[in-house]
């Protein structure tokens, strides 16, 4: 089972914000799409939200958690379906 805790959530989306970074340098040298560029902006978007909103949740985890799993999930979905749309463009991959 995944644990659920600020702690954990802080070291997964170190991890993912590596990946993403290594998408948005293999983008420059990629010719891109417009499209995938904009998929990349509106993910990054996202993790800086959620970024934010992990330095609100370890002081009130318990009155955000449900909310914030949800949107966690949504994000790491999305960053995974890029990875696979962009692996042949610009060849990142999965750390």
């Amino acid at each position: 089972m995944m644990d659920l805790t600020p702690t954990a959530f802080r070291k997964d989306l170190d991890s993912l914000s590596r990946r993403l970074q290594d998408l948005s340098e293999g983008s420059r040298r990629s010719k891109l799409s417009e499209a995938q560029q904009t998929a990349i902006g509106r993910i990054q978007g996202k993790k800086d939200q959620l970024a934010a909103r992990l330095l609100d949740a370890e002081r009130n985890w318990d009155l955000i958690k449900t909310e914030f799993v949800q949107d966690w999930n949504a994000f790491v979905a999305d960053l995974e379906d890029l990875e696979e749309s962009l692996a042949d463009k610009i060849g990142a991959g999965r750390s």
